[in-house]
Protein backbone atom coordinates (compact mmCIF):
# COMPACT_ATOMS: atom_id res chain seq x y z
CA UNK A 1 0.00 0.00 0.00
CA UNK A 2 2.70 2.49 1.05
CA UNK A 3 4.87 1.48 -1.91
CA UNK A 4 1.97 2.14 -4.29
CA UNK A 5 1.35 5.55 -2.75
CA UNK A 6 5.03 6.42 -3.03
CA UNK A 7 5.00 5.35 -6.66
CA UNK A 8 1.96 7.54 -7.40
CA UNK A 9 3.40 10.51 -5.52
CA UNK A 10 6.72 10.21 -7.37
CA UNK A 11 4.92 10.24 -10.72
CA UNK A 12 3.06 13.40 -9.68
CA UNK A 13 5.81 15.40 -7.95
CA UNK A 14 9.07 13.60 -8.74
CA UNK A 15 10.10 15.90 -11.58
CA UNK A 16 9.71 18.93 -9.29
CA UNK A 17 12.07 17.54 -6.62
CA UNK A 18 14.62 16.18 -9.10
CA UNK A 19 15.65 19.77 -9.79
CA UNK A 20 19.34 20.31 -8.91
CA UNK A 21 18.54 23.32 -6.71
CA UNK A 22 15.98 21.31 -4.74
CA UNK A 23 18.44 18.45 -4.25
CA UNK A 24 21.07 20.86 -2.89
CA UNK A 25 18.47 22.42 -0.60
CA UNK A 26 17.59 19.04 0.94
CA UNK A 27 21.10 17.51 1.16
CA UNK A 28 20.88 17.49 4.96
CA UNK A 29 17.59 15.59 4.76
CA UNK A 30 19.26 13.04 2.46
CA UNK A 31 21.95 12.48 5.09
CA UNK A 32 19.31 12.05 7.81
CA UNK A 33 17.43 9.50 5.69
CA UNK A 34 20.64 7.47 5.40
CA UNK A 35 21.35 7.71 9.13
CA UNK A 36 17.78 6.70 9.97
CA UNK A 37 18.18 3.73 7.56
CA UNK A 38 15.02 4.77 5.72
CA UNK A 39 15.50 3.01 2.40
CA UNK A 40 13.71 5.64 0.32
CA UNK A 41 15.44 7.96 -2.18
CA UNK A 42 15.31 11.66 -1.34
CA UNK A 43 13.14 12.56 -4.37
CA UNK A 44 10.61 9.82 -3.54
CA UNK A 45 10.48 10.85 0.14
CA UNK A 46 9.83 14.51 -0.71
CA UNK A 47 7.24 13.56 -3.35
CA UNK A 48 5.46 11.34 -0.82
CA UNK A 49 5.52 14.17 1.74
CA UNK A 50 4.01 16.58 -0.80
CA UNK A 51 1.38 14.02 -1.83
CA UNK A 52 0.24 13.38 1.75
CA UNK A 53 0.20 17.14 2.47
CA UNK A 54 -2.01 17.85 -0.56
CA UNK A 55 -4.37 14.98 0.29
CA UNK A 56 -4.69 16.30 3.85
CA UNK A 57 -5.35 19.82 2.56
CA UNK A 58 -8.18 18.59 0.31
CA UNK A 59 -9.75 16.37 2.99
CA UNK A 60 -9.60 18.99 5.75
CA UNK A 61 -10.84 21.79 3.47
CA UNK A 62 -13.95 19.94 2.27
CA UNK A 63 -14.63 18.37 5.68
CA UNK A 64 -14.52 21.81 7.35
CA UNK A 65 -16.79 23.36 4.72
CA UNK A 66 -19.23 20.44 4.99
CA UNK A 67 -19.40 20.58 8.81
CA UNK A 68 -19.92 24.35 8.84
CA UNK A 69 -22.53 24.09 6.10
CA UNK A 70 -24.45 21.28 7.87
CA UNK A 71 -24.39 23.19 11.16
CA UNK A 72 -25.68 26.32 9.42
CA UNK A 73 -22.71 28.38 10.53
CA UNK A 74 -21.32 28.83 7.03
CA UNK A 75 -23.54 29.55 4.04
CA UNK A 76 -22.20 30.03 0.53
CA UNK A 77 -25.38 31.70 -0.82
CA UNK A 78 -25.23 34.38 1.88
CA UNK A 79 -21.60 35.13 1.05
CA UNK A 80 -22.28 35.26 -2.69
CA UNK A 81 -25.44 37.38 -2.34
CA UNK A 82 -24.31 39.74 0.41
CA UNK A 83 -20.58 39.74 -0.20
CA UNK A 84 -18.02 41.24 2.18
CA UNK A 85 -18.70 44.95 2.84
CA UNK A 86 -16.15 47.57 1.80
CA UNK A 87 -15.38 50.78 3.69
CA UNK A 88 -17.47 52.81 1.16
CA UNK A 89 -20.45 50.47 1.69
CA UNK A 90 -20.27 51.00 5.44
CA UNK A 91 -20.05 54.82 5.11
CA UNK A 92 -22.88 55.17 2.55
CA UNK A 93 -25.15 52.63 4.26
CA UNK A 94 -24.23 53.20 7.87
CA UNK A 95 -27.76 52.57 9.14
CA UNK A 96 -27.87 49.17 7.44
CA UNK A 97 -24.49 48.10 8.71
CA UNK A 98 -25.33 48.14 12.40
CA UNK A 99 -23.03 46.66 15.00
CA UNK A 100 -24.82 43.31 14.69
CA UNK A 101 -24.46 43.31 10.91
CA UNK A 102 -20.77 44.19 11.15
CA UNK A 103 -20.29 41.37 13.62
CA UNK A 104 -21.99 39.02 11.19
CA UNK A 105 -19.70 40.06 8.33
CA UNK A 106 -16.59 39.92 10.49
CA UNK A 107 -17.59 36.40 11.53
CA UNK A 108 -18.00 35.50 7.86
CA UNK A 109 -14.52 36.81 7.08
CA UNK A 110 -13.07 34.94 10.07
CA UNK A 111 -14.73 31.66 9.06
CA UNK A 112 -13.56 32.13 5.47
CA UNK A 113 -9.98 32.55 6.70
CA UNK A 114 -10.30 29.41 8.83
CA UNK A 115 -11.68 27.39 5.91
CA UNK A 116 -8.95 28.44 3.47
CA UNK A 117 -5.88 29.15 5.61
CA UNK A 118 -6.37 26.38 8.22
CA UNK A 119 -5.94 23.46 5.79
CA UNK A 120 -2.95 25.19 4.16
CA UNK A 121 -1.23 25.54 7.54
CA UNK A 122 -1.93 21.90 8.40
CA UNK A 123 -0.55 20.78 5.01
CA UNK A 124 2.56 22.93 5.54
CA UNK A 125 3.14 21.48 9.03
CA UNK A 126 2.67 17.94 7.66
CA UNK A 127 5.33 18.52 4.99
CA UNK A 128 7.72 19.89 7.64
CA UNK A 129 7.07 16.87 9.87
CA UNK A 130 8.21 14.61 7.03
CA UNK A 131 11.44 16.63 6.99
CA UNK A 132 11.88 16.35 10.76
CA UNK A 133 10.96 12.67 11.20
CA UNK A 134 14.25 11.22 9.80
CA UNK A 135 16.22 13.35 12.30
CA UNK A 136 14.09 12.06 15.18
CA UNK A 137 14.47 8.45 14.04
CA UNK A 138 18.23 8.87 13.51
CA UNK A 139 18.58 10.34 17.01
CA UNK A 140 16.68 7.39 18.50
CA UNK A 141 18.86 4.93 16.59
CA UNK A 142 21.99 6.68 17.87
CA UNK A 143 20.88 6.21 21.48
CA UNK A 144 20.09 2.53 20.92
CA UNK A 145 23.42 1.91 19.18
CA UNK A 146 25.36 3.57 22.00
CA UNK A 147 23.52 1.46 24.59
CA UNK A 148 24.16 -1.88 22.84
CA UNK A 149 27.64 -1.15 21.51
CA UNK A 150 29.74 -2.33 24.53
CA UNK A 151 27.93 -5.69 24.63
CA UNK A 152 28.17 -6.15 20.86
CA UNK A 153 31.92 -5.46 20.95
CA UNK A 154 32.37 -7.99 23.77
CA UNK A 155 30.52 -10.51 21.60
CA UNK A 156 32.78 -10.02 18.57
CA UNK A 157 36.04 -9.73 20.54
CA UNK A 158 35.90 -13.46 21.33
CA UNK A 159 35.58 -14.23 17.61
CA UNK A 160 38.50 -11.92 16.81
CA UNK A 161 40.60 -13.79 19.38
CA UNK A 162 39.76 -17.06 17.61
CA UNK A 163 41.10 -15.67 14.34
CA UNK A 164 37.74 -15.22 12.58
CA UNK A 165 38.07 -12.89 9.52
CA UNK A 166 36.47 -9.41 9.85
CA UNK A 167 33.86 -10.19 7.15
CA UNK A 168 32.65 -13.24 9.08
CA UNK A 169 32.73 -11.30 12.37
CA UNK A 170 30.32 -8.68 11.00
CA UNK A 171 28.21 -11.36 9.32
CA UNK A 172 27.66 -13.13 12.66
CA UNK A 173 27.00 -9.80 14.40
CA UNK A 174 24.43 -8.96 11.71
CA UNK A 175 22.74 -12.34 12.24
CA UNK A 176 22.38 -11.73 15.99
CA UNK A 177 19.20 -9.71 16.68
CA UNK A 178 20.20 -9.39 20.36
CA UNK A 179 22.20 -6.25 19.66
CA UNK A 180 19.42 -4.38 17.92
CA UNK A 181 20.55 -1.36 15.93
CA UNK A 182 24.22 -2.40 16.11
CA UNK A 183 23.24 -5.54 14.20
CA UNK A 184 21.41 -3.30 11.71
CA UNK A 185 24.64 -1.38 11.07
CA UNK A 186 26.56 -4.65 10.68
CA UNK A 187 23.98 -5.75 8.09
CA UNK A 188 24.85 -2.66 6.04
CA UNK A 189 28.52 -3.73 5.99
CA UNK A 190 27.63 -7.31 5.03
CA UNK A 191 25.19 -6.14 2.33
CA UNK A 192 27.79 -3.89 0.69
CA UNK A 193 30.35 -6.69 0.78
CA UNK A 194 28.19 -9.58 -0.43
CA UNK A 195 25.67 -7.89 -2.75
CA UNK A 196 27.65 -4.98 -4.15
CA UNK A 197 31.04 -6.71 -4.22
CA UNK A 198 32.87 -4.07 -2.17
CA UNK A 199 35.83 -4.99 0.00
CA UNK A 200 35.36 -4.96 3.78
CA UNK A 201 37.32 -1.72 4.29
CA UNK A 202 35.25 0.23 1.73
CA UNK A 203 32.03 -1.12 3.24
CA UNK A 204 33.11 -0.14 6.75
CA UNK A 205 34.07 3.36 5.58
CA UNK A 206 30.63 3.91 4.04
CA UNK A 207 28.85 2.79 7.19
CA UNK A 208 31.10 4.99 9.34
CA UNK A 209 29.98 7.98 7.23
CA UNK A 210 26.26 7.16 7.42
CA UNK A 211 25.83 5.86 10.98
CA UNK A 212 23.99 8.23 13.35
CA UNK A 213 26.18 7.21 16.33
CA UNK A 214 29.49 9.01 16.83
CA UNK A 215 30.66 6.18 19.09
CA UNK A 216 30.01 3.56 16.42
CA UNK A 217 31.70 5.81 13.87
CA UNK A 218 34.81 6.06 16.06
CA UNK A 219 34.74 2.30 16.66
CA UNK A 220 34.53 1.47 12.94
CA UNK A 221 37.26 3.96 12.03
CA UNK A 222 39.51 2.48 14.71
CA UNK A 223 38.76 -1.04 13.43
CA UNK A 224 39.69 0.05 9.89
CA UNK A 225 43.01 1.42 11.13
CA UNK A 226 43.69 -1.77 13.12
CA UNK A 227 42.90 -4.04 10.15
CA UNK A 228 44.94 -2.05 7.60
CA UNK A 229 47.93 -1.76 9.93
CA UNK A 230 47.86 -5.46 10.85
CA UNK A 231 47.06 -4.79 14.51
CA UNK A 232 45.42 -7.10 17.03
CA UNK A 233 41.63 -6.83 16.63
CA UNK A 234 40.91 -8.73 19.85
CA UNK A 235 42.88 -6.25 21.96
CA UNK A 236 41.30 -3.30 20.16
CA UNK A 237 37.77 -4.68 20.66
CA UNK A 238 38.33 -5.36 24.38
CA UNK A 239 39.75 -1.88 24.99
CA UNK A 240 36.82 -0.25 23.21
CA UNK A 241 34.29 -2.40 25.10
CA UNK A 242 35.77 -1.37 28.47
CA UNK A 243 35.84 2.28 27.40
CA UNK A 244 32.19 2.31 26.30
CA UNK A 245 31.04 0.40 29.41
CA UNK A 246 32.70 3.04 31.60
CA UNK A 247 31.12 5.85 29.56
CA UNK A 248 27.68 4.20 29.83
CA UNK A 249 27.97 3.98 33.63
CA UNK A 250 28.97 7.65 33.82
CA UNK A 251 26.04 8.53 31.56
CA UNK A 252 23.64 6.68 33.87
CA UNK A 253 24.98 8.51 36.93
CA UNK A 254 24.65 11.88 35.21
CA UNK A 255 21.11 11.01 34.15
CA UNK A 256 20.10 10.18 37.74
CA UNK A 257 21.34 13.58 38.89
CA UNK A 258 19.48 15.31 36.06
CA UNK A 259 16.33 13.30 36.79
CA UNK A 260 16.45 14.40 40.43
CA UNK A 261 16.61 18.05 39.33
CA UNK A 262 13.77 17.57 36.84
CA UNK A 263 11.64 15.91 39.53
CA UNK A 264 12.15 18.82 41.93
CA UNK A 265 11.28 21.28 39.17
CA UNK A 266 8.09 19.38 38.33
CA UNK A 267 6.94 19.25 41.96
CA UNK A 268 7.52 22.98 42.33
CA UNK A 269 5.99 24.06 39.01
CA UNK A 270 3.12 21.61 38.56
CA UNK A 271 2.22 20.28 42.02
CA UNK A 272 2.87 22.90 44.69
CA UNK A 273 2.40 25.86 42.32
CA UNK A 274 -1.00 24.81 40.90
CA UNK A 275 -2.27 23.82 44.37
CA UNK A 276 -1.47 27.31 45.63
CA UNK A 277 -3.14 28.84 42.55
CA UNK A 278 -6.26 26.67 42.99
CA UNK A 279 -6.66 27.71 46.63
CA UNK A 280 -6.20 31.39 45.74
CA UNK A 281 -8.66 31.20 42.82
CA UNK A 282 -11.33 29.45 44.94
CA UNK A 283 -10.99 32.00 47.76
CA UNK A 284 -11.11 34.98 45.37
CA UNK A 285 -14.04 33.46 43.44
CA UNK A 286 -16.00 33.09 46.68
CA UNK A 287 -15.34 36.76 47.34
CA UNK A 288 -16.52 37.61 43.82
CA UNK A 289 -13.22 39.04 42.72
CA UNK A 290 -12.31 36.56 39.95
CA UNK A 291 -13.94 34.38 37.31
CA UNK A 292 -14.14 30.67 38.16
CA UNK A 293 -13.16 29.88 34.53
CA UNK A 294 -9.54 30.50 35.53
CA UNK A 295 -9.79 27.44 37.79
CA UNK A 296 -10.80 25.28 34.82
CA UNK A 297 -7.84 26.67 32.88
CA UNK A 298 -5.40 25.60 35.62
CA UNK A 299 -6.96 22.16 36.21
CA UNK A 300 -7.73 21.11 32.63
CA UNK A 301 -5.04 22.91 30.63
CA UNK A 302 -1.96 24.03 32.58
CA UNK A 303 -1.48 20.90 34.71
CA UNK A 304 -2.11 18.28 31.95
CA UNK A 305 -0.05 20.14 29.32
CA UNK A 306 2.79 20.71 31.79
CA UNK A 307 2.78 17.03 32.78
CA UNK A 308 2.87 15.91 29.14
CA UNK A 309 5.77 18.26 28.39
CA UNK A 310 7.74 16.91 31.37
CA UNK A 311 7.07 13.32 30.27
CA UNK A 312 8.38 14.16 26.79
CA UNK A 313 11.43 15.83 28.36
CA UNK A 314 12.18 12.77 30.53
CA UNK A 315 11.74 10.41 27.57
CA UNK A 316 14.11 12.57 25.51
CA UNK A 317 16.91 12.70 28.07
CA UNK A 318 16.60 9.07 29.24
CA UNK A 319 19.56 7.03 27.93
CA UNK A 320 18.91 3.56 26.53
CA UNK A 321 19.93 0.72 28.83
Amino acid sequence: MIKNLKSISYKLFGSYFENEKKIKKYLNLKSKLQKARIDTPLEVWLSFAMFISVILWVLIFFTTVFILWISGVFSFPSIINEGIPTLIDIITNFEYYTFGSLTKHISTVFLTLIVFIGPILIAFVTFKLFNIYPSIKASGRSRKINASLPYAINYISAMAGAGVPPVDIFRMLAASETYGEVSREAKEIVRDTELFGKDIITSMRRVSRTTPSKKFQEFIQGAITTITSGGNLEVYFKNRAEQYMTENRQSQEEFLETLSLVGETYVTAFVAGPLFMIVMIVVMAMMGGIDILLLYLVVYVIIPVGTILFLILIDTITPEV
